[in-house]
């Protein structure tokens, strides 16, 4: 598709000059097909009610984080902030991956932390229960069984 006569085949590539050049291949119009019904939800939500949700679900998260003393990488300003929020603990690695172990969906990167990212169908009591577990993992050491797991993937 970066080609600008992509269906001429030709022997030479001939770049476009627009946005259009960063495309490559032919588009996966099954993958498009099978988005539909997550584009139809959020429709049937709405995008300001969505937005509502993060920042309200988002911001309990950074409440629950300084609560415990925990230093918070993201934006405390809701209108700067998306709809993540990193968690700087101690072995963050091995304490997502407890926290993987709990059927509790996060994941880890270095310099920024433990990231939580909750949806707009994801309850606030589901939030609270993360924390739960957090503490939990602290308190009892769990993050150690996760110490040897080479993976850099969480």
């Amino acid at each position: 598709m970066s080609h600008r006569r992509p269906f001429a085949f030709e022997r030479q590539l001939d770049r476009r000059d627009d946005a259009w050049r960063f495309l490559h291949g032919t588009p996966n119009i099954s993958a498009l097909h099978a988005a539909r019904p997550g584009l139809e939800i959020i429709s049937r939500v709405g995008i300001e009610e969505i937005r509502d949700r993060s920042t309200h679900q988002t911001s309990r998260i950074i409440e629950h984080a300084e609560s415990r003393g925990i230093v918070v990488n993201a934006p405390k300003e809701a209108t700067r902030r998306g709809g993540t929020v990193a968690l700087d603990l101690p072995q963050g690695a091995e304490v997502s991956r407890a926290l993987k172990a709990r059927e509790i969906l996060c994941d880890y990167r270095p310099g920024a932390g433990v990231r939580l990212s909750p949806h707009f169908y994801t309850l606030d009591s589901e939030i609270d229960a993360a924390f739960e577990a957090i503490d939990e993992i602290a308190r009892t050491r769990e993050w150690e069984r996760f110490a040897t797991s080479g993976s850099p993937v969480t």
